[in-house]
């Protein structure tokens, strides 16, 4: 008897140092994104619930690595087109863009699961100890424009001091807000989507879309929805 309940002590204690050892190595962060955008003199805002999610490899070297799941913030400025506040960014269009020394780092925006690390300046096994909404300052999402016929490809990524010279001198950027939204409804999926994305989800089947250096591809999935 005291031979069995040894075994199940046993068996709890490594279910607990289980537990414990998955609570160490996956973080997930639940917030909302609110993006308000001046275009004329009136403010257009939209937010999305975003699902970041953190988990470090059994590799030994204890790095993180990051995914995101949610939607894309989708600002719809009328005769100016539409701002995406997007999940990730084309990093071949963005680097054609720049010339950089050797040695240097290309400037690239934040992805989905960067953002609430750069907002509360935390790594990610102490994302639990952010709170209260934040301003983001210097860095933002990738921001993708879509001209006023809706074309989406003829969409441009857009830093977002670049949005008087490639939106329009009446549109600019007002902030971008982050905080916590842990009992929040994820939605990856834009519903009605818009003509330009349902065109797109058209054009890129599963696993179709694909980027290069010499034309702005933007792929739904992950730019502007993405459920896994």
């Amino acid at each position: 008897m005291r031979r069995w309940h040894g075994l199940v002590g046993g068996a709890v204690l490594l279910g607990i140092l289980a537990f414990l050892d998955y609570q160490n190595r996956f973080k997930t962060f639940r917030y909302r994104m609110t993006v308000e955008v001046d275009s004329g003199g009136k403010v257009h805002s939209a937010y999305s619930i975003i699902e970041a999610n953190y988990a470090i490899g059994y590799d030994g070297l204890k790095r993180w690595n990051s995914s995101a799941r949610g939607v894309a913030s989708v600002i719809d400025l009328g005769p100016r087109g539409t701002v995406l506040a997007a999940l990730g960014f084309n990093v071949a269009d963005y680097a054609k863009r720049q010339k950089r020394q050797i040695g240097e780092w290309y400037r690239l925006p934040l992805t989905a699961a960067d953002i609430p690390l750069w907002a509360y300046q935390v790594e990610p096994g102490g994302i639990g100890r952010a709170e209260g909404k934040v301003v983001l300052e210097k860095k933002f999402p990738n921001f993708i424009w879509i001209p006023p016929d809706h074309n989406a490809k003829q969409a441009k990524q857009v830093w977002p001091e670049d949005f008087q010279r490639e939106i329009d001198p009446s549109v600019q950027l007002v902030q971008v807000t982050v905080e916590p939204a842990p009992d929040a409804k994820l939605i990856t999926q834009i519903e009605p989507a818009p003509n330009w994305l349902a065109e797109l989800k058209i054009e890129q089947p599963y696993g179709a879309c694909t980027t290069s250096p010499d034309t702005l591809t933007i792929c739904y999935d992950p730019y502007i929805e993405r459920k896994r």
